[in-house]
This record gives structure tokens, C-alpha cells and sequence, in this order.
């Protein structure tokens, strides 16, 4: 329970590591093609996210398949890979096993399902210039939650994500010296956007938290904003109402004064 990070990695690893992938990637889909990115939380899926953009393919970031709520998480997929059409649904490996053993076939049918440590034992192909990308085409594609209705996508382009990115970072006044923390899920607008656009943006220090962690112990998020001196971190107003009830009364012993 202790906040040493089970994952890290440096900006140039980073990078070798999402052109690798990204190679791998050409060979399965091609520029415009859409990706479900249906990863749990962490640098596997931004790893992920970045070597579709280098591929040119159209990121689309939906939660991780869960056997255990499939009349929840079923519908929700299916709805999405029918509205995208997508080629390739990108996941863990013990998850693809879960989901095959619990979901129905046509999910598998409908597009092709690979696994990260599939991808990194794929042969590598020939490296080759990974394409240009113009600023206008679509870089992901953001889902609603699909509480109340079937999830709907909205068309993000990289000149529009990344001018809300220059935007938000202006305006928090983040940069390379900020020290991010973000829980938020990364299939929300507000756990992808200011969770790894805004950061990767600004050359920022990052710390990812799993959801279940807060959801699980509210006050370790702020916790972590103490120990690790973190600069910028949000959440819905909600959710301090929950760190609120967590405390029943009792002072809050983390400094948040960074």
C-alpha cells in the first residue's frame, strides 16, 4: 500500500518504446483505421495511446472488458465496436482470456482482438517511416458513459486536442516543473485529457493513480498529493465530498499546501 510505482518510465524511453509498438501496429492496421484501446489503467495503456497516434490510427479509449459485469460491459462494447467499425480491440492478455471465456462470440468477430504482450512478441516488421499525420485528422475518439443512453463518440482532431491541451496548461500554469497526479478514468474526458494529454504536453512529472484506488480509500489520493508534493490534480466536485465523508469530522493530517 506504500506509493512506490509499480510502473515508470522516462519521456525518451517513453518514446522508443511507443515507436516499437507503433511499428508493430502498421502491420495490423492501417492510417484512419479505429483501435479500441480497452486497457486497464496505466502506462500500458498510454504506451498504447501514443503508438496509435504514431500510427496514425484513431485511438479509442473504452473500459477495460470485465467478465464479471458482462451485462454491464457487453452491450456498452458491442455498441462501440459496431459505431466504429473498428479493426483491432487492443487489451491485456489475462483479460482476452477472461473476456473469450465470457463474452459472446460475436465480439470477436467483429474485429480483430490483440494483446499488448502479443504486440511485443509480434515479429517487427520492417521500420520504415511511420506516416504523416496532418493536424486535421482525427486523433481519438471520445465516448459518453452510455448511463442513459448508447454510448455516443465525439471526433477529436490532434489540432483541436491540442490546442485544449496548450489551453488548460496555460491557464493552470503547468509546465515542465509540475508534478500531475491524476485517478480519473482514462476512457473520461477529464482523466485523458488532464490526466496524459496535458502533462505529456507540458514535459510535466506524472503520477497515474487506478480509479479503485481512490474509490476504494478516498483519502490515499490526498495522501499522495502530500507525499509526492504534487502541483496539479482535480477531481469532480463530488468526489471531495467523498474525501469530506472519509474524514467524519477528523482533520485532514496530509499537507496540500503544494
Amino acid at each position: 500500500d506504500d506509493l512506490s510505482p509499480e510502473d515508470q518510465s522516462s519521456y525518451g524511453q517513453l518514446s522508443v518504446d511507443c515507436h516499437r509498438l507503433a511499428v508493430r501496429l502498421a502491420t495490423l492496421a492501417r492510417p484512419g483505421d479505429r483501435v479500441l484501446l480497452a486497457l486497464p489503467p496505466g502506462l500500458d495503456f498510454v504506451r498504447a495511446f501514443w503508438a496509435c497516434m504514431l500510427a496514425g490510427c484513431v485511438a479509442v479509449p473504452v473500459p477495460a472488458p470485465d467478465p464479471v459485469r458482462l451485462l454491464r460491459s457487453a452491450p456498452r462494447l458491442r455498441g462501440i465496436l459496431q459505431d466504429t467499425d473498428a479493426t483491432l480491440v487492443w487489451t491485456a492478455a489475462d483479460l482476452l482470456d477472461g473476456a473469450r471465456q465470457a463474452f459472446e462470440p460475436s465480439l470477436f468477430t467483429a474485429a480483430r482482438w490483440i494483446s499488448t504482450a502479443e504486440l511485443d512478441a509480434a515479429e517487427p516488421g520492417t521500420p520504415g517511416q511511420l506516416p504523416f499525420v496532418a493536424e486535421d485528422a482525427v486523433a481519438y475518439l471520445q465516448y459518453t458513459s452510455g448511463s442513459t443512453l448508447a454510448p455516443r463518440g465525439v471526433r477529436i482532431s490532434h489540432a483541436q486536442a491540442l490546442a485544449n491541451v496548450q489551453a488548460l496548461n496555460a491557464a493552470g500554469r503547468v509546465d515542465d516543473r509540475s508534478r500531475t497526479l491524476n485517478w480519473l478514468p482514462h476512457f473520461h474526458d477529464y482523466g485523458l485529457v488532464c490526466g496524459l494529454l496535458a502533462p505529456f504536453q507540458a514535459g510535466a512529472t506524472s503520477w497515474l493513480m487506478s480509479p479503485l484506488t481512490f474509490l476504494r480509500r478516498p483519502l490515499r489520493w490526498l495522501e499522495a498529493v502530500d507525499a509526492l508534493g504534487i502541483t496539479h490534480t482535480g477531481a469532480p466536485i463530488s468526489r471531495y465530498g467523498g474525501c469530506l465523508r472519509a474524514l467524519a469530522g477528523a482533520p485532514l493530517a496530509s499537507d496540500l499546501s503544494s
